[in-house]
């Protein structure tokens, strides 16, 4: 199940955990350990049942992976 947040035809849906895991080709499980140790954003936006959006996943993981390659940078 996706919700829209936001009209217009560009808008980005909430995902599922496992449903954004599939999109992003990695497990369920990293995805929600990431979330679980507030690395990646999540959202509850009606219920206990935490959705995502592909773009702050993406963004996030960008950002880390800049973090990642500054520091082998500076070695």
């Amino acid at each position: 199940m996706t919700h829209t947040i936001s009209p217009g035809a560009h808008a980005e849906r909430y995902l599922s955990i496992p449903a954004a895991a599939r999109v992003l080709g990695i497990p369920a499980s990293t995805l929600r350990r990431a979330i679980n140790r507030n690395l990646l954003p999540c959202h509850a936006p009606f219920s206990s049942r935490r959705r995502v959006l592909i773009s702050e996943i993406r963004a996030a993981m960008l950002a880390y992976a800049a973090l990642a390659a500054e520091g082998r940078d500076n070695d």
